[in-house]
């Protein structure tokens, strides 16, 4: 049942995003794409990913040969055991206060992950401050991509870890932005 559900939500996110962000599919950036298959297989693969960090000796102190055994070891299991597909967007949005941001959203396909962060447009004039205002138009772009696939589907508290990451979600973003609570 839960592959339904992550299939639907993969799915649709990209016409949601090209509707209503006009975002352009992209060639993914390496450095989201590696940031994304690690919360994809730590989410989604936890013992598998413990088993790599335990066969390669990576740690956070760990030198450069076990960095670069853990991330190829990584890379392998993403690619022949989970099979990920990843597709990645980008679109750009203005504040109020003219500060101009670059979204990057990336999406893996099979279990219908979705990754979304902003940098600051390097090409465009900024204000010199950014207001708390600016920042949470922003984040709210952020909540809305990550919470509305949730609500295409039905009887969504049906299917328990899709339930429980819709609340986590939910809850973080509510409180980061001081929304009230509903789902947009």
């Amino acid at each position: 049942m839960e592959e339904f559900i992550l299939g639907t939500v993969s799915g649709k996110m990209e016409e949601f995003l090209k509707e209503k962000y006009q975002a352009e599919q992209i060639e993914p950036v390496d450095y989201l794409l590696y940031n994304t298959r690690q919360q994809v297989l730590n989410l989604f693969y936890p013992e598998d990913m413990e088993k790599i960090t335990e066969e390669s000796r990576f740690s956070p102190e760990a030198g450069e040969e076990e960095s670069l055994r853990f991330d190829e070891m990584v890379e392998t299991f993403d690619r022949e055991t989970a099979k990920s597909e990843y597709t990645q967007y980008r679109f750009s949005r203005e504040t109020a206060g003219g500060a101009k941001a670059i979204f990057y959203i990336t999406v893996e396909k099979n279990t219908g992950f979705v990754m979304t962060q902003y940098e600051w447009d390097e090409e465009a004039e900024q204000p010199e401050e950014i207001s708390d205002e600016d920042y949470n138009s922003l984040n709210l772009i952020m909540r809305d991509i990550l919470l509305t696939p949730y609500s295409w589907v039905e009887n969504l508290e049906q299917y328990p870890a899709a339930w429980e990451r819709y609340q986590t979600t939910k809850c973080f973003w509510d409180e980061f932005c001081g929304c009230d609570g509903k789902l947009r």
